[in-house]
């Protein structure tokens, strides 16, 4: 009875996983990671965006960064809650991304 019901409940997570996925695709997917780690220029690049739009579009939002700044420095400086910073990012990225 026990792996009946485990079953049921893998197969009833796997469709709501699959149904989820859909509606996510066009969003980016900032780690952690990338907020600790990465520059302004590797993030333009792996999500396949203009690092010179991404640069102005930060500005409209008085951050002044370059290319190389870290994400990190940017967090510090301007005294962002980590999930604001990604959630910003991702904001832009996706109207980037149109």
């Amino acid at each position: 009875m026990l792996s009946a019901g485990y079953v049921a409940f893998a197969n009833y997570t796997a469709k709501e996983s699959e149904d989820t996925s859909d509606s996510y695709e066009e969003e980016s997917l900032i780690t952690g990671q990338m907020l600790k780690y990465h520059t302004v220029q590797e993030l333009a690049d792996y999500f396949n965006v203009s690092v010179d739009a991404l640069v102005e579009k930060l500005r409209e939002r008085d951050i002044e960064c370059t290319p190389e700044t870290k994400l990190a420095e940017i967090e510090y400086k301007y005294e962002m809650d980590r999930g604001e910073l990604k959630a910003m990012l991702e904001e832009i990225i996706n109207e980037l991304r149109g």
